[in-house]
């Protein structure tokens, strides 16, 4: 302990005094004060007079304060704080445990200003620095004029969540927009999001979302949302439509969670109130998700097997849907039989399927009718990996399905209420090698090159299925749905057990990379996967149509990382006979210095309409877009982005955005327009405010 100060200093029975521009040192601590009175054996200090305490990251300020060094607990009235991310101050402050203050009668806000624009007021406040603050008796102050109040407020210092959002503006679909989202970060395993929002053309609509963790190792999510549409008979599409309703609703909850040891639950449930509720109001999400699953799922793992039961139902009785009511299904791990090199694998199910079709109106047509079937099926499999010549990897395989169809008339060869059995008997191989070169002396700094190694991994995998009958013996329940990507080609990757047909099929591709070292790590400056499927029988391709070609598609992912703020990915599926679909999908970014980067890309769709994805009449594209992201300086950022179709010649897509930076808050004010081809076009302009979560924290205790 060190004491100095320019007036009188006394040190008598264990107690020492100070006047004048005292200074204490302890460890790493350091205390000014006017006066002080320091207790030696219980080493605390009560201080007066301009205090500011010093310990580690954190500073003190008060007028009145009593410090424990070796505690750091503190006690004190016109008290201030300072701990990154939390600064704060108030008249009475207590400290009942390390990294823990608890103040009364105090303000928190995201600005580190003398005169915040937000601020949130609260009777008592807990600070945990560098982990989370508590609220209670909450108050939301927008300048001097208070716009909310919650019981209990709890904010995770560790976190980045949008406090709120405020989006205003108008688009020529919605009309007059203003949509408003508040965060609640009730604890660390709850956070709930309330929506408010207006719509001229469609009228009000609000909801609630809950993110939650009930448990250790859980996660959830919960979303209500209903709309009282004023214009719900508006079709923005060139899609049919049949009648829906005013009130307009979507549920939601998803959940994983433990139950005991090995086993965990699984739950997606969706309830809509019509088809087109997503495509309408939640368009992001409509591109992932057209139909909503409705599934309830239990799995027990263990080392050497998995069993699952699996709930699918659909209550949204608009769309066609295929029912496992339930689905019973075990896998056995690979496991080597007897210590030989030999591996056993097998998986065997038993399912009761409902095929349902949709209650709206079939156009022009009559609605088929629904059926159902029990199937009963196993898939056993030996594998022998093996290493030959120290460098060629070698895994045969052979396989046996049985499956078995009953009940009702999903039977088409067997007729009404007859089983229907079929067999399935496989054969393949995989072989692969690598081939590296490296060049470890080879050093560029400018270029981030310590050393390069060139990997090229060529594979084969080959597989004959042959079935004791065609996919045609069955109405079929789990068929494949068409896709713009390779299908797997084997078992147990195939898992669309209704559409197994006879197929003799080789794949054949190569792999290259190209590494350097970073950091000590591998880094992948060039990363090409190349491949294509030769079909020596007639097979059913990814459109589900029966074909003689032998060689369809070439596939190629490729990215390219030179550096962190350059890289360039390549996705393309190359039709190679000018008769089947086609997809290429190309970006590049590029960040030149830290205020700007920009974007380029192109995706081109071929005869995609081919593929009858959920039914829809996709229409060729080739939109070539740009984005670009400037900063001008710490307040504002610029960003513009552009799709243009060449297919057509027209302007697909066009947003521009302003971004204003207030420190707490931030501001974008954005312009665009979406041509909706064959459809009416989206205009639109909107003006949001999204507040920030404590990136400059201040928290400030009394006035």
């Amino acid at each position: 302990m060190e004491i100095t100060a320019d007036g009188e200093t006394n040190f008598v029975a264990g107690m020492a005094t100070a006047s004048v521009n005292v200074i204490v040192r302890y460890g790493g601590d350091l205390l000014y004060a006017d006066q002080v009175i320091f207790d030696a054996k219980t080493k605390t200090a009560i201080a007066s007079g301009n205090v500011r305490i010093y310990t580690g990251p954190r500073l003190y300020r008060g007028d009145h304060v009593t410090y424990n060094f070796e505690t750091h607990a503190v006690t004190s009235t016109d008290f201030a704080l300072a701990s990154f991310p939390v600064f704060g101050a108030g008249k009475s402050v207590t400290s009942p445990d390390a990294n823990h203050y608890q103040i009364t009668n105090g303000f928190v806000t995201t600005e580190n200003r003398t005169n915040p624009g937000f601020r949130i007021k609260a009777h008592t406040i807990e600070i945990y620095p560098n982990d989370h603050v508590v609220l209670k008796n909450v108050v939301f102050f927008v300048g001097d004029v208070p716009v909310m109040w919650m019981p209990y407020f709890y904010q995770d210092l560790q976190a980045n969540d949008t406090t709120v959002s405020l989006r205003a503006g108008t688009n020529s679909r919605f009309g007059v927009e203003a949509l408003t989202t508040v965060n609640w970060r009730v604890n660390k395993d709850l956070q709930v999001a309330f929506h408010e929002d207006y719509r001229s053309r469609r009228g009000e609509a609000g909801g609630v979302d809950f993110h939650f963790k009930p448990m250790k190792d859980s996660s959830g999510f919960f979303r209500a949302y209903e709309v009282n549409d004023d214009g719900s008979t508006e079709n923005p599409t060139v899609l049919p439509r049949t009648p829906i309703g005013k009130d307009r609703y979507l549920f939601a909850l998803q959940q994983i969670f433990p139950v005991s040891d090995g086993l965990t639950g699984k739950m997606n449930l969706n309830v809509w109130s019509d088809p087109y509720i997503v495509e309408d109001f939640f368009r992001a999400q409509a591109g992932a998700e057209r139909m909503p699953d409705n599934t309830i799922e239990f799995t027990q793992w263990t080392p050497d097997f998995e069993i699952s039961a699996l709930g699918r139902v659909q209550p949204n009785r608009f769309f066609d849907s295929v029912e496992r009511a339930p689905e019973v299904k075990l896998e056995t791990k690979p496991l080597h039989l007897f210590g030989s090199p030999v591996e056993y694998q097998s998986e065997s199910s038993l399912v009761n399927f409902q095929q349902y079709y949709s209650n709206q109106t079939y156009y022009g047509a009559s609605r088929p009718k629904a059926y159902s079937a029990y199937r009963w099926d196993t898939y056993h499999q030996f594998l022998m990996p093996q290493q030959y010549f120290g460098w060629l990897n070698s895994t045969p395989h052979v396989g046996f399905r049985g499956t078995e169809w009953n009940n009702d008339n999903s039977a088409i060869a067997g007729g009404r209420n007859q089983a229907v059995s079929r067999g399935v008997f496989d054969a393949g191989e995989d072989l692969s090698f690598k081939l590296s070169q490296t060049w470890g002396d080879l050093k560029v700094p400018a270029l981030g090159i310590d050393g390069l190694r060139h990997v090229a991994e060529p594979y084969v995998n080959a597989e004959a299925i042959l079935p004791t009958a065609g996919r045609d013996l069955v109405r079929g329940f789990d068929t494949r749905e068409g896709n713009t990507w390779a299908n797997p080609i084997g078992f147990p990757g195939w898992n669309s057990v209704d559409s197994i047909d006879r197929q003799f099929v080789i794949r054949e591709g190569v792999r290259n990379k190209i590494q350097t070292k970073r950091d000590g790590k591998n880094w992948d400056l060039f990363d090409w996967d190349v491949y294509t499927d030769v079909n020596l029988t007639r097979h059913y391709d990814e459109e589900q149509i029966l074909r003689n070609d032998t060689l369809s598609h070439i596939y190629s992912d490729a990215t390219i990382r030179p550096f962190p703020w350059l890289h360039l990915d390549s996705r393309d599926a190359i039709d190679t006979q000018g008769n089947s679909y086609a997809t290429y999908d190309h970006s590049l970014s590029w960040q030149p210095d830290r205020s700007y980067e920009f974007t380029v890309g192109d995706r081109l769709v071929q005869n995609v309409a081919l593929l009858d994805i959920y039914g829809l009449p996709i229409q060729d594209s080739n939109n070539i877009y740009l984005k670009n992201f400037w900063r001008m300086n710490e307040h504002w950022q610029f960003q513009t982005f552009h799709a243009f179709d060449t297919s057509d010649n027209h302007l697909s897509e066009q947003d521009y955005t302003v971004f204003r930076d207030l420190s707490s808050w931030q501001v974008a004010l954005t312009f665009g327009e979406r041509n909706n081809r064959g459809s009416v076009s989206d205009q639109f302009v909107f003006l949001s405010f999204t507040l920030k979560a404590f990136p400059n924290a201040t928290v400030k205790v009394s006035e």
